[in-house]
């Protein structure tokens, strides 16, 4: 879904690095919003491994602010309503990993915002 695209520092302790993947396991839409299950996957020995499960919530106002905007800037045109729905969870994902800082300016992971990258 996302990724970094450079190694990083992945643990509290220690000095493993890899490239960070981050990808939507599952969610759900309630009422309230979407609740997601983010999985972060690191690479051990060339292995694609799971190293930490999130969950995170974006409201319904959130996602009514990410149509707006998703719908003025992208062209859906030929694609299904579940395609438009998951890409719109894929933006969302980048631009919560983008543009919500720690108070340094870094994201997920001490990183620059601008090292994440779609996968797909």
């Amino acid at each position: 879904m996302i990724r970094t695209t450079e190694e990083v520092y992945y643990e509290d302790r220690g000095p493993k690095k890899s490239i960070i993947e981050t990808e939507i396991f599952s969610y759900s839409v309630t009422h309230e919003g979407i609740n997601l299950l983010i999985h972060d996957y690191v690479f051990v020995d060339g292995v694609k491994t799971i190293h930490k499960a999130t969950e995170d919530f974006y409201s319904t106002l959130e996602m009514d602010t990410l149509d707006a905007y998703l719908f003025s800037d992208h062209d859906f045109s030929g694609m299904t309503k579940s395609e438009i729905d998951w890409k719109k969870l894929k933006e969302a994902l980048m631009f919560d990993t983008q543009y919500v800082l720690f108070p340094d300016g870094l994201t997920l992971y001490r990183t620059n915002p601008n090292i994440w990258e779609f996968t797909e």
